[in-house]
């Protein structure tokens, strides 16, 4: 390998380094978001869905109420 192809192979590791280095916390932050909304379900907190509650809470009131 000669100088030139050398100074070459820097600048342009140099160069991916930055762009790399300069995007990568947008990148990571964005994974663990997708990772933590669509792979790893919460163990304690549940994320509900105030319309399922109604027409459950309503399911189990007919219920009830013919009994």
């Amino acid at each position: 390998m000669n100088i030139q192809d050398f100074i070459i192979t820097a600048v342009f590791s140099g160069l991916i380094g930055l762009i790399i280095g300069y995007f990568l916390r947008d990148i990571i932050s964005f994974f663990w978001r997708f990772y933590t909304t669509k792979i790893r379900q919460p163990k304690h907190l549940v994320q509900y869905h105030f319309e399922d509650i109604q027409t459950h809470s309503s399911q189990l009131a007919r219920k009830g109420s013919s009994k």
